[in-house]
């Protein structure tokens, strides 16, 4: 991957399932690769930087 990279998710976050019920779409969630295995992305109160380790587990993932 390169920063800028945006990175597509299905199940890597299943409180978002369980909060919101069967959410239409495939994707549930975006966020952006910024480099040294870090991603940002959209939280409750702004945004984060996590670790790309945070998406092993998802149903399915895009670049």
């Amino acid at each position: 991957m390169q920063p800028g990279d945006i990175i597509l998710c299905r199940g890597c976050a299943g409180w978002l399932e369980d909060k919101f019920g069967n959410i239409i779409g495939h994707w549930h969630h975006a966020a952006m690769y910024i480099g040294n295995g870090q991603m940002v992305e959209a939280w409750k109160d702004g945004m984060r930087v996590v670790s790309v380790d945070m998406v092993k587990n998802a149903d399915d993932c895009g670049i």
